[in-house]
């Protein structure tokens, strides 16, 4: 998932995503696999999500994609 933003912040930055990473990561572990990174050539912030199961793999993605948005203030 590709979300226009504004502004690049440092994912860091961002303590909702931050946070969303971290919960995701406790509650699934290996299950799901995730790489959040800005796009060196637009000014998008990439989510990426990989799981076994697509449900997980959805719910994992709207967790993100909800904080990332409320850090960029894109609601």
């Amino acid at each position: 998932m590709n979300i226009k933003a504004r502004d690049r912040r440092p994912v860091e930055d961002c303590p909702r995503l931050v946070e969303a990473i971290q919960d995701l990561e406790a509650s699934h572990g290996a299950a799901l696999r995730m790489v959040i990174r800005w796009s060196g050539t637009e000014p998008k912030l990439r989510l990426m999500v990989e799981a076994k199961e697509t449900a997980l793999m959805n719910l994992a993605l709207k967790s993100l994609e909800l904080a990332a948005r409320a850090d960029l203030s894109l609601n």
